[in-house]
């Protein structure tokens, strides 16, 4: 994935400007993540061909990308917003589906030592923890979205532990 230049939290609006983030694509990647993680569920053996093939990695990297989306979106008014961009349902979708594909890979031994491998886990927890304390999940209404994406989280922090996936600092770290 390609990421525009500045990627700090306080100048993330030219995430918006991305291909990735227009309504028709952004649409084909909740479909392809939705598929991915139905793949997975009809069989383990799915979910070892993801991670050796380095699903893991890609799966990150779209988190990471559609977390920066959110805090984007939270950074402008809907009135802001082009036309052309995808709803913010959509892109809760696609995280919501990528943390379920995710946490599921961490259930077994396989998917725990490749998300261990991450090249930078840091970003990776901290989208987690994101996706745990539930800021990002409220909409530009103000509302919390009715999406189960801590669930998800959750049920994939339980899966990471273990075997100790995620640092002390972490699993210490009380969601408010």
């Amino acid at each position: 994935i390609e990421f525009p230049p500045s990627c700090r939290d306080a100048d993330l609006v030219p995430f918006l400007d991305t291909s990735l983030v227009k309504q028709k694509r952004a649409e084909f990647v909740r479909i392809a993540v939705e598929l991915l993680l139905r793949t997975c569920l009809v069989s383990p053996l799915n979910s070892a061909e993801l991670v050796e093939e380095s699903g893991v990695t890609v799966l990150v990297e779209l988190l990471g990308f559609y977390m920066k989306v959110l805090i984007a979106f939270s950074k402008v008014t809907r009135a802001d917003l082009k036309d052309d961009l995808a709803s913010e349902d959509v892109i809760l979708g696609i995280i919501s589906h990528v943390v379920h594909t995710l946490g599921g890979i961490a259930f077994f031994e396989s998917g725990r030592n490749a998300i261990k491998a991450l090249e930078n886990p840091s970003g990776f927890l901290l989208d987690w923890r994101r996706c745990i304390d539930g800021k990002l999940l409220k909409g530009l209404d103000g509302k919390l979205s009715n999406t189960p994406i801590r669930r998800f989280a959750l049920e994939g922090t339980a899966n990471m532990a273990k075997d100790k996936v995620l640092p002390v600092s972490y699993t210490n770290h009380r969601a408010h």
